[in-house]
């Protein structure tokens, strides 16, 4: 078995490269639950990731990530000078970019940060990843993007979200750092319309495009998932929560 080497998720010199505190859902919930103020190990040096081997690190760093850096000055550049509203979409055009590169970079850090929601598709994804000019991705393995602005950072795989309107579950692998959030989807109910970068494979690893993406403008204010709510959003919506809450003790009891 191969020795696995630690690799940024998102890259380096896609402003990855300070402190950070690192912490999980539990303990998220833990201080939420009893106001604990408490805060999780602080990291240096940008999030970092032991995910694969050295050479397939330093293959898929070598063909993709670069074109992922130039994405993400331009989606800084997007936030800071339009200020788009969050909760709102947007339209993009993205101008004499390598499409294919960074779809590729995309799926190759939803995989790295855990693969449990790939499924059946895992062989044809990797294939897709580790072959440069590979352009099969798997029509069932969905692929969204939004504009991201934080303020927090998430980073998982194979991880359930429940609709609680329809019911249906979600399995998702995210990667949201500012500028971006990413979501992978494979055999799921479709959880969101926006941003959906699957059409990135039509074009060759060489080929330069302009391409127009739609974006959703969100936020991070909670360890869930696809969850981009604005900070009022939250709030409002977590205080609805405990009254109803509030509500049905008080039905119990009488």
């Amino acid at each position: 078995m191969k020795e696995l080497t630690e690799e940024h998720i998102p890259p380096r010199a896609a402003f990855n490269k300070v402190k950070h505190v690192e912490s999980d859902i539990k303990s998220w919930l833990r201080r939420q639950e009893a106001a604990d103020d408490s805060r999780g190990q602080v990291r240096q040096g940008g999030i970092r990731h032991r995910t694969a081997c050295g050479k397939c690190n330093n293959d898929t760093g070598g063909w993709y990530a670069r074109e992922y850096v130039e994405w993400a000055y331009r989606g800084v550049d997007i936030l800071t000078r339009a200020e788009p509203i969050s909760g709102s979409v947007i339209d993009v055009e993205m101008v004499n970019c390598y499409p294919l590169r960074f779809l590729k970079q995309c799926v190759t850090m939803l995989v790295q940060v855990g693969s449990a929601s790939l499924g059946d598709h895992e062989e044809r994804i990797r294939r897709f990843i580790l072959n440069r000019e590979d352009r099969q991705l798997p029509d069932e393995v969905e692929i969204f993007l939004a504009l991201y602005k934080g303020p927090g950072a998430r980073l998982g795989g194979g991880v359930g979200v429940v609709n609680l309107v329809s019911g249906d579950i979600y399995v998702l692998s995210e990667v949201a750092y500012a500028p971006f959030a990413m979501v992978l989807n494979a055999d799921a109910p479709k959880p969101t319309s926006f941003g959906k970068i699957n059409f990135m494979r039509r074009y060759s690893i060489d080929e330069r495009a302009d391409v127009t993406v739609r974006f959703l403008v969100g936020e991070g204010h909670t360890p869930y998932p696809g969850d981009y709510r604005d900070l009022e959003t939250v709030e409002r919506e977590a205080a609805e929560s405990r009254r109803r809450e509030a509500e049905r003790r008080r039905m119990r009891e009488d």
